[in-house]
């Protein structure tokens, strides 16, 4: 489909010039060009029956206003698109945590560190609680 695969590759393009880009992250980049071409079709279909944010459903009580189902998928496709920019961070919020995850070192136990000998105090010197 061209248009999941214009996506694709845009992300990809997004990612590698912000130094971000990784093979791990296809399976989401192909989740996020997935979601945007159906969001596109949702679109199209929405402005073909006339761009209508409300529309009438009937009820035994008569006939209500209610929000647009296709709308409705457009909002929830639109927040799928943000949140997952996000994760792969193409958003300011996403590409700050993702560069402060490189930037700090992972964190390790206190017996990781002493069987790894990074830690320069004694064993003997150490509590046992």
């Amino acid at each position: 489909m061209a248009g999941k695969k214009k996506y694709v590759d845009q992300t990809r393009a997004d990612m590698k010039s912000l130094n971000v880009y990784k093979p791990e992250y296809e399976p989401t980049i192909d989740l996020l060009g997935q979601i945007c071409a159906d969001r596109d079709k949702a679109l199209k279909q929405f402005k073909d029956e006339g761009s209508q944010y409300t529309v009438e459903k009937p009820t035994r009580e008569g006939v209500v206003m209610v929000k647009n189902p296709l709308f409705v998928l457009i909002q929830d496709l639109n927040s799928s698109i943000v949140q997952t920019r996000r994760e792969l961070g193409l958003t300011p919020k996403g590409l700050k945590a993702l560069k402060a995850k490189e930037a700090d070192p992972k964190p390790t136990s206190a017996l990781i560190s002493l069987l790894a000998g990074e830690d320069d105090e004694p064993i003997a010197s150490k509590a046992i609680s």
